[in-house]
C-alpha cells in the first residue's frame, strides 16, 4: 500500500476492516478531522490521506483486528512462496530419470532422498500454514461477531438511555405542571386595589373627579373581596396561576393578564355603589358652592 491514499482507496481499506460507510459519511469524517487529511484545491483530486492515519482510525474503530488481518495476509504470502517452491521441486522431480535396464538409477539415491525430504518438509509446512490460516479465520469471524454484538449492545443501550432521558424530561415537565397548577396568587392588597379603582373610575365617569377617601376605598375593597375571594360564601378562594395563564376562582375561566380578573369585579362594585357615591359628591360640591 502506498503512503498516500485517495478517498476510494481509504474506504476500500476500511471495508476490509468491516467499517462500511457511505462516501458522504466518510468525507464528513475528513472535514470534521476524525481522519486527518489534506483537501485539494482541485475538487477532482479530492482528498489526500496518509495510510498511517487510516490505520490509526481503523485501530480505534476495530481494536486488534488489523493485527489479525495482517497475520492472515502474511500467512497467505508464505503459502504462495511455498507453492512456488513446491512447483520448482516438482519440476526437478520430473527431470530425475527412471532406473535404466541394468537397474542403475540415473541420479544418485542421496539426491533422490534429499529431494523427497524437501518435499516432505514443505508438505508439513503447508499443513501447519493451513492450520494457522484456519485459526486466524476463526479469530477473524469471532472478532467480527464480537463487533456486531458490541454494535447491537451499543444501539440497545443508546435507545434505553434515550427513552430514560425522554421519560425523565416528561416527568420533570409533569412535575412542573403540577407545581404550576398549585401556584396560588397572593390576594390583592388595598393599595393596589385603590389604584385599579381609580383607573376604572376614570373610564366609567370621565367627567367626575376621583375623590374617594380611605374609608370608602376600604368599604369597596370589602365588597370586592367578598365577590372575588369568597363568592358570597364563607369558603376562601384564590386565583390560580397555571403556566402563563391565571384562572378566575369564580368562573374558572383562564386569562393571560390577572387584571382581567380584577377589573370586571371592580366595575360591578362601582356600578352597585355609583349612585350613592355620585350623590354624595354632588352634595359636597353644592355645600362648597354655598
Amino acid at each position: 500500500m502506498k503512503n498516500w491514499l485517495n478517498v476510494e482507496e481509504a474506504m476500500a481499506f476500511l471495508e476490509e476492516h468491516y467499517i462500511h460507510v457511505s462516501y458522504k459519511t466518510f468525507t464528513s469524517w475528513l472535514r470534521n478531522g476524525e481522519i486527518p487529511a489534506i483537501a485539494s484545491d482541485n475538487r477532482k483530486e479530492g482528498w489526500a490521506i496518509r495510510k498511517e492515519d487510516v490505520f490509526a482510525f481503523a485501530d480505534k474503530k476495530r481494536p486488534g483486528l488489523r493485527g489479525i488481518l495482517e497475520g492472515y495476509h502474511g500467512l497467505l504470502e508464505d503459502m504462495e512462496r511455498v507453492k512456488q517452491q513446491v512447483k520448482v521441486l516438482m519440476q526437478n522431480e520430473c527431470d530425475i530419470a527412471p532406473i535404466d535396464k541394468e537397474g542403475i538409477p540415473n541420479s544418485s539415491s542421496e539426491e533422490v532422498g534429499l529431494h523427497n525430504d524437501e518435499i516432505a518438509f514443505l508438505y508439513d509446512f503447508i499443513q501447519d500454514l493451513s492450520d494457522e490460516l484456519q485459526e486466524v479465520k476463526k479469530q477473524n469471524e469471532w472478532m467480527n461477531q464480537a463487533y456486531e454484538q458490541l454494535v447491537g449492545d451499543y444501539n440497545f443501550l443508546y435507545e434505553e438511555l434515550k427513552m430514560h432521558y425522554e421519560n425523565d424530561e416528561e416527568l420533570i415537565l409533569a412535575k412542573d405542571e403540577e407545581v404550576s397548577e398549585k401556584e396560588e396568587v397572593a390576594k390583592i392588597d388595598e393599595e393596589t386595589f385603590s389604584e385599579l379603582v381609580q383607573v376604572q373610575w376614570e373610564k366609567k365617569f370621565p367627567n367626575e373627579i376621583f375623590c374617594l377617601g380611605q374609608e370608602k376605598i376600604k368599604e369597596l375593597y370589602t365588597i370586592f373581596y367578598r365577590n372575588l375571594y369568597q363568592n358570597g360564601g364563607e369558603e376562601e378562594l384564590t386565583i390560580i396561576k397555571q403556566g402563563d395563564v391565571y384562572i378566575c376562582p369564580v368562573s374558572q375561566k383562564e386569562y393571560k393578564h390577572i387584571n382581567r380578573i380584577y377589573n370586571p369585579v371592580i366595575r360591578r362594585v362601582l356600578d352597585h355603589t355609583q349612585g350613592k357615591i355620585l350623590k354624595k359628591q354632588h352634595m359636597i360640591s353644592s355645600e362648597n358652592v354655598l
